[in-house]
């Protein structure tokens, strides 16, 4: 029982440096003005491809390429009492390509590829204690787009996130994960 929990605290502290990234993410400009529905919107925009895979094989229908990039105002900083400067960044880029012409398919049937950086730094402090917080994610993203009655956006997404925290460790916490999704 022991290791189980010296497991679950290790766990522990590792995703919340990990997924420290997932809480900076930037959405889709026109998916947050309407609520941050940017998961379940068909949307144009690059960065959505960070809410759902499957927005990159939905895009690929009708759409060649799209580059985006969210750079949050300098009013952003100093939040967040203690804290000195946070700049924060995405961009993305996602390219689509028809693949009937190629296959002879009775429907429309196309193949996209995404890609998609997103990063934090903040440093700053109290009287006693300083931080630096420094969160990168690499984001490879496949997908496919079927349309026939129905559009249908299938995705896959590899993410290679590192995240650094001096006030805990110092130390570099990388962490590979993957993710799919879907759009009807």
């Amino acid at each position: 029982m022991k290791a189980v929990k010296i497991a679950l605290a290790s766990l522990l502290i590792l995703s919340t440096q990990a997924s420290a990234q997932v809480e900076y993410s930037a959405p889709a400009v026109d998916a947050a003005g309407m609520g941050g529905i940017e998961a379940s919107l068909a949307s144009d925009n690059a960065v959505a491809q960070l809410a759902n895979p499957a927005q990159t094989g939905l895009f690929s229908l009708h759409r060649i390429a799209s580059i985006s990039t969210f750079l949050p105002p300098p009013s952003f900083q100093n939040q967040v009492p203690g804290q000195n400067q946070i700049s924060m960044y995405t961009w993305a880029a996602e390219f689509g390509t028809n693949l009937q012409n190629y296959l002879k398919t009775p429907f429309r049937f196309s193949a996209g590829i995404g890609y998609s950086t997103t990063g934090i730094d903040a440093t700053g402090g109290f009287e006693q204690t300083t931080f630096y917080m420094k969160n990168r994610a690499n984001n490879l993203t496949v997908g496919l787009g079927f349309s026939d009655i129905v559009k249908v956006g299938l995705g896959m997404e590899f993410n290679w996130i590192s995240s650094v925290n001096y006030l805990i460790s110092g130390k570099p916490v990388p962490a590979v994960a993957h993710g799919y999704g879907a759009i009807i």
